[in-house]
């Protein structure tokens, strides 16, 4: 292919992100040479463990915990695709050529398609918390009836084939060429970062913002309402966890949207303002690995989840010593292992009753 015809062609984001790192020189390659594997080593550990907290234990009875395991899973694949832009950042401290690159038609398409629909449904996970929780605080009785496992499933799954199909275009107008690798051509390459943009950042963060701040209100009114369901305070703590993982995304998500509106803006600002791109980027990394910490934090319900699958295997184990020595008549303290193993029985069930609480 001529040059004439490469010259008509863009590079897309994920492509030239993974596959093109910023020259050692710059400030932004050593930010994020030193605090990704930090980010990402943090980030797949609380993942994992926030997964099987929220799919293994009683927990898993509540509907934010499939919006909570969802986003687990969709983080690690963010955290993965980062890992695969520091390995190339390796690769050229090192001096070696990338070693993570897309030389063909079908990883271009597949690369540009998948990862921008990973991205949408890590936004919109956020999303569909800061809503369920809006309807539970806004009317709590039909949240009862409405607010279940099974509608969570549902909106995860119709979330996932969402973005799936909002960004089947990206993978038909993304194409290799050599000289210049994965891109589209200059007419699709804008609407293709208007739409990418707007769904990964923009209208997310615009209805989170609103929905936080009516389920603020909300929450300073709720003494109003506090006779309708007899654990208030419990739905109040599980609102205000995820409040806070509303109000991180928000935070550690908007600057890196808005100096890219603006950088699209006024382009002429861009040798003034281009030097925030690396800590801000950094900051979006970090939006991917700190939900499990914010949930330990702020989740009264989620540490003692943690705690009991954790400690369960040693309180096993210390329950067998209870019940193995020999009575002197040279019989088993049976009676004491149906004692101990009814107490541990009881507790399971107290603590699967105080964790059903409204949605």
């Amino acid at each position: 292919m001529n040059q004439s015809n490469i010259s008509d062609w863009n590079p897309t984001y994920w492509s030239s992100f993974i596959q093109n790192p910023p020259d050692m020189a710059e400030w932004g390659f050593w930010l994020r040479f030193i605090g990704l594997p930090f980010v990402i080593i943090l980030g797949l550990c609380g993942n994992c463990t926030a997964f099987l907290v929220m799919c293994f234990s009683p927990l898993r009875k509540h509907s934010y915990s499939y919006y909570l395991a969802a986003l687990a899973v969709f983080d690690t694949w963010s955290l993965v695709i980062r890992s695969l832009h520091w390995i190339n950042l390796l690769q050229q401290l090192r001096g070696r050529p990338p070693l993570v690159v897309f030389e063909s038609t079908l990883s271009c398409k597949l690369s540009e398609y998948l990862f921008t629909a990973v991205h949408i449904c890590c936004s919109w996970l956020i999303v569909l918390i800061a809503m369920e929780r809006h309807y539970v605080v806004s009317s709590p009785l039909q949240a009862r009836k409405n607010c279940t496992p099974k509608v969570s499933r549902a909106a995860v799954g119709c979330l996932a084939l969402a973005a799936l199909m909002i960004e089947i275009y990206a993978a038909v107008l993304t194409d290799y060429r050599p000289g210049l690798g994965c891109g589209m051509t200059d007419s699709y390459i804008v609407w293709h970062y208007v739409i990418a943009t707007s769904f990964v950042s923009m209208l997310p963060l615009i209805l989170i913002l609103l929905c936080n701040i009516h389920i603020t209100y909300l929450l300073h009114r709720l003494d109003y309402i506090t006779n309708i369901f007899r654990n208030d305070h419990k739905t109040k703590r599980v609102t205000y966890m995820l409040l806070m993982v509303s109000v991180a995304f928000i935070i550690l998500v908007m600057p890196n949207a808005l100096l890219g509106l603006i950088l699209t803006i006024r382009v002429d600002w861009i040798p003034h303002l281009v030097m925030l791109a690396p800590p801000f980027n950094l900051l979006w990394d970090i939006n991917f690995s700190i939900n499990f910490f914010i949930y330990v934090i702020s989740g009264v319900e989620v540490r003692r989840e943690l705690r009991g699958m954790c400690c369960s295997p040693c309180q096993g184990s210390e329950a067998m010593d209870m019940v193995s020595p020999k009575l002197p008549g040279g019989s088993s303290q049976s009676v004491h292992l149906e004692t101990v193993s009814g107490t541990l029985s009881a507790q399971s069930q107290s603590s699967a009753l105080s964790a059903g609480d409204c949605p």
